[in-house]
């Protein structure tokens, strides 16, 4: 009898941040052991990490306290957020007790100092992460402005109509009347950002 393939829609996500090779392998083999089916993306830099971050939606993430030189202190406020609430475990290979507060102050989930303690109790962390992960409740997503509801985007589009309509009129007025330069020039920059306003919203992305 053939094994059963793991759902793709059960399939977890685990970053992990670490430059040393050892500890990358041996912390990627607990994952798979103990939250499987999952893919670990293991990164080498800070800034790799962020770039994954942006793209992918982890369940948790491990990170070493120093990575090739750089203090996880430079980079933790941009790595929690771009999280999203996705539980975040330093481990590191030296203890320090005011970097442990200062970072579980800014939202860190466990600070462990590498041992061979930390090591067995890895598994026990990795299903309590998975746990926290499971039971968090997804904060509302916000709406971007070209991401209005019809009705605002429908009162805006009409006010800056009625603007371009009241400008154009006034541009016509003022080249008949032969008005100054200057308030003409005024108006006709006015026109061009109406014109851009109501572009956006019906193309977004152009």
């Amino acid at each position: 009898m053939q094994a059963k393939k793991p759902s793709l829609k059960n399939l977890r996500h685990v970053l992990l941040i670490e430059d040393n090779v050892d500890h990358a392998e041996l912390l990627t083999e607990l994952v798979d052991k103990y939250a499987s089916p999952v893919v670990v993306h293991a990164v080498e830099t800070f800034a790799d990490a962020v770039k994954y971050l942006s793209k992918t939606t982890y369940d948790f993430i491990f990170t070493a306290g120093t990575v090739r030189g750089e203090s996880i202190l430079l980079h933790v406020d941009r790595l929690l957020e771009l999280a999203a609430g996705a539980p975040f475990t330093v481990i590191t290979g030296s203890g320090n007790e005011r970097l442990a507060a200062d970072l579980t102050k800014r939202g860190i989930t466990e600070y462990l100092v590498k041992s061979r303690e930390t090591l067995e109790a890895i598994p026990a962390l990795i299903q309590k992460m998975l746990g926290m992960r499971k039971h968090r409740a997804t904060p509302p997503r916000r709406l971007r402005p070209k991401e209005r509801g019809p009705k605002a985007t429908e009162k805006t589009l009409h006010k800056d109509i009625l603007r371009m309509t009241t400008l154009a009129e006034n541009l016509l007025k003022k080249t008949v009347r032969r008005k100054s330069q200057t308030a003409f020039d005024k108006d006709v920059r006015q026109l061009c950002k109406n014109l851009l306003r109501v572009q956006t919203l019906f193309f977004p992305e152009s």
